[in-house]
């Protein structure tokens, strides 16, 4: 046997053992691919539902805030209503002083 022989044989006895070792891993690697693509696709459905909650709390946000602004304002008109309400009970123990009829109804604050 020569020596160009012998190098390739070595070569291709060399080649079948790093191939033997490398086809596991190549194997694993394939494996953990395919459970890195599965997790994505999770994470993607997951950012969509994200998203979707993220607009659902931007139209309650908004109701929110609506509403905010409209209790302001009965909250106004409740002031503006009782300072009208103190007044009439004013006038009207001010009548009852004159007409000696007296009404039942007390001052609130």
């Amino acid at each position: 046997m020569t020596e160009q022989e012998i190098l390739n044989a070595l070569r291709s006895v060399v080649r079948e053992e790093v191939a033997s070792q490398i086809q596991p891993i190549n194997q694993h690697l394939e494996r953990i691919d395919a459970r890195l693509d599965s997790m994505e696709t999770r994470l993607d459905r997951v950012e969509t539902r994200l998203d979707s909650m993220e607009t659902r709390l931007d139209r309650v946000e908004a109701r929110l805030d609506s509403m905010d602004e409209r209790l302001a304002a009965v909250e106004e008109d409740t002031k503006i209503t009782r300072g009208a309400a103190n007044s009439l009970i004013a006038w009207a123990d001010q009548v009852a002083v004159i007409t000696q009829v007296h009404f039942p109804v007390k001052r609130a604050e």
